[in-house]
């Protein structure tokens, strides 16, 4: 089967304008351990590169295997250069944003 490991995403995270005193959300670029360790929800997490879905795996520590994440659409894969597709594509596509990124 093809795999896919991606170990580092984003994780929207909540900051304060200090200036302001209001809050927003930002993404932060974190291990996918650490955005499994935030039990945050699938919405709040995205591939770093083209801001696409993933599934974050390995959730419950089986051995052999690091935390990672896989983009859920094949679409995202082809299009990201950390998907799998994409590095295996030898046409010279190049890289682009998600057609649904998550924002």
């Amino acid at each position: 089967m093809d795999e896919e490991k991606i170990y580092e995403c984003e994780l929207r995270i909540l900051k304060k304008n200090l200036a302001t005193g209001q809050n927003y959300y930002d993404w932060k670029a974190v291990p996918v351990r650490e955005a499994i360790e935030s039990n945050s929800g699938q919405r709040d997490v995205r591939c770093r590169a083209c801001h696409g879905r993933v599934k974050l795996l390995n959730q419950h520590g089986n051995t052999g295997n690091a935390p990672h994440a896989v983009h859920y659409s094949r679409q995202d894969s082809s299009y990201c250069e950390l998907g799998f597709y994409f590095r295996q594509a030898k046409d010279g596509r190049q890289p682009e944003v998600s057609s649904l990124p998550v924002e």
